[in-house]
């Protein structure tokens, strides 16, 4: 009881926000129309600029498949486009996407390439869950320990759950549920980068279509 109290107590410092103690034990927030979760979805990485170039070391996993590359992505949060060039160790081009919330434009891709199937799909699947949409929205907050607080919202026909550190405010992970979890991106090793913390490894997990996708950051650049 002592400890629940101090965290209370920890979290209300710390975020300044209202929070209150439902029925299930959760410590939940009062009153969300204040802007409270704001303080949280306003550190997301990605609100801070809409046009970034960034440099990633990716491996794909899918089913048998492992591919290494290295990718080179320029992303438009306002305008939800992404448009990305990988190659492999040799330096040969492996695809040339541009990805849209709802479409891939195929400008490249290799012959091999094509022989994994729906690979195009899987990567600008990952774009847009990772980078141009799906970010995370003022919502219900649970105070999960001392250091992680969740915001859940609506979205489609399930429902976004964000995590983040509550002393840097940083996004840790974000879940979409139905009625099971159908993929999550975990994000980590933040870093101050032009004044921006970036997280340098995120890791995407599609548990329906049964692949993961890794990215190590190697360069950010503001366009």
């Amino acid at each position: 009881m002592k400890k629940s109290i101090i965290s209370f107590i920890f979290v209300f410092i710390v975020t300044g926000c209202v929070f209150k103690v439902d029925d299930n034990g959760f410590v939940r927030q009062r009153d969300n129309t204040n802007g409270q979760a704001d303080l949280y979805v306003k550190r997301y990485w990605l609100n801070f600029q809409t046009a970034l170039q960034l440099h990633h070391v990716v491996l794909l996993q899918f089913k048998e498949h492992h591919l290494l590359m290295d990718g080179i992505l320029q992303i438009d949060t306002e305008k939800k486009i992404g448009k990305v060039v990988a190659l492999n160790n040799w330096g040969i081009k492996l695809f040339d996407l541009v990805v849209s919330e709802d479409s891939v434009h195929k400008n490249f891709v290799l012959p091999s390439i094509t022989k994994i199937p729906s690979f195009t799909e899987h990567v600008a699947d990952c774009i847009r869950k990772i980078f141009i949409d799906y970010h995370p929205k003022s919502g219900f907050a649970n105070l999960l320990s001392e250091d992680r607080l969740k915001i859940s919202s609506k979205l489609d026909n399930g429902y976004l759950e964000c995590v983040f550190n509550v002393k840097s405010r940083n996004l840790m992970r974000k879940s979409y549920f139905v009625s099971k979890v159908i993929w999550e991106v975990f994000y980590a090793q933040y870093q101050n980068i032009g004044g921006i913390a970036v997280p340098t490894k995120i890791i995407f997990k599609d548990y329906v279509n049964n692949y993961n996708l890794t990215l190590k950051l190697t360069g950010m650049k503001i366009l």
